[in-house]
């Protein structure tokens, strides 16, 4: 899914007054959060590169989860607005499905991808 993808989509589905720039720094932290706890914990994730999002990158920049994991996107801004908006229901509900989907993406991250082995000290 496209960065600006995301955004729109939860724009349709909940009316709301948050900036298009604090998506933008939501979506970039959960980002991070893959990036560097599922994603740079197997081989091969120091060569995927993401070094954040701010309002000027391009609405076309492909997020980091793939399909069909990438549905974390939309529940994770619309938990944040709901939360905002002090919707504690609705925030509820948009969480775990949040949480159902990152669960989902890290264990077939772990299936698909080999972990990178830690030297124990002594």
């Amino acid at each position: 899914m496209k960065l600006g993808e995301v955004i729109e989509k939860v724009n349709r589905k909940r009316q709301n007054s948050i900036p298009y720039e604090e998506k933008v720094r939501w979506l970039s932290q959960l980002e991070w959060k893959v990036k560097h706890r599922i994603i740079d914990t197997h081989q091969g994730g120091q060569s995927v590169a993401f070094s954040g999002y701010d309002e000027n990158t391009d609405k076309e920049t492909v997020l980091l989860v793939v399909a069909p994991y990438d549905e974390m996107y939309l529940h994770y801004l619309q938990a944040k607005i709901e939360y905002e908006d002090q919707q504690e229901d609705q925030y509820n509900n948009a969480m775990d499905l949040f949480e159902e989907q990152w669960a989902d993406f890290a264990a077939w991250y772990n299936r698909t991808h080999m972990p990178v082995a830690h030297k124990l000290k002594f």
